[in-house]
């Protein structure tokens, strides 16, 4: 089953229809994240449209595992070199859902969500 069981599902359309309208004013901004994972450490940072570093005041992640919510983990990165954040973690090997919510000093955090696979410790 990969359904969604909810509550209440008119207040789960707005909610989808938010989501929704909100996702499209964040890809208007034609800003691009680049995610890194190896050695041990994770690094993200965010461009504008022209490739120029988008200036950032923090960025959280949240790797969540498919099917298993006890290997979900979540990790503060701190500002590194230029405007690219980092911490200290290694996802275990397998798939993962990345939920990075960055603070761009914006009203909300620029989400960035993907599915990852991690092998050997790197992006793949």
């Amino acid at each position: 089953w990969t359904g969604l069981v909810v509550e209440n599902t008119y207040v789960a359309s707005q909610q989808f229809n938010k989501k929704a309208t909100e996702g499209r004013a964040q890809a208007a901004l034609g800003w691009t994240g680049k995610l890194t994972i190896a050695w041990g450490e994770v690094r993200y940072s965010l461009t504008d449209a022209a490739g120029k570093p988008v200036p950032l005041h923090g960025v959280k992640m949240l790797f969540r595992h498919p099917a298993y919510e006890k290997e979900d983990e979540s990790v503060t990165l701190a500002l590194g070199s230029g405007q690219e954040f980092a911490a200290q973690h290694m996802p275990k090997d397998g798939v993962w859902i990345v939920e990075i919510d960055a603070d761009a000093g914006l009203d909300k955090p620029y989400r960035d969500v993907s599915r990852i696979m991690i092998s050997h410790g790197a992006l793949q």
